[in-house]
């Protein structure tokens, strides 16, 4: 093998290790340095090829997948103990009864516009109190 190929094969090594690494724990700096890998040549693999670009992209979504199964397991862990701060926790992103609310009060001197109307409407629909209002549509109307 010559040595251009040899350097190649060392890289493309590199690389897929980060790649594996970035899937356990997607976080750059610490699977650079766990293969051995500087940050900046890290980067310029990055800019310099694409298909590495979209790999790394997958793998961090896999790896924040994997930490978010790791943190929801310790959550529900805590629930069973009776850890108040996680039963609220859980409660207020999974349950729209207990989501965090937003009170809008306002005097309206004049008629709101259609588009005004509307941008409110999909305000309130992005918003929990959006989520909220479509869970109940029958029971507020």
């Amino acid at each position: 093998m010559t040595r251009k190929g040899t350097i190649e094969h060392r890289q493309s090594t590199m690389r897929q290790a980060i790649l594996e690494q970035l899937e356990r724990t997607p976080i750059i700096e610490l699977a650079c340095d766990k293969v051995g890998v500087s940050r900046t040549t890290f980067y310029r693999w990055i800019h310099s090829n694409k298909v590495f670009a979209a790999a790394v992209e997958k793998s961090m979504t896999t790896g924040r997948e994997f930490i978010n199964d790791l943190a929801e397991s310790q959550v529900l862990t805590l629930i069973k103990q009776g850890e108040i701060k996680a039963i609220r926790l859980w409660l207020q992103h999974n349950s729209a009864r207990y989501a965090n609310k937003i009170e809008v009060s306002s005097t309206v001197s004049t008629e709101l516009s259609t588009d005004q109307k509307k941008v409110i409407r999909d305000a309130l629909n992005l918003s929990s109190v959006g989520q909220h209002a479509k869970t109940h549509k029958g029971k507020t109307d």
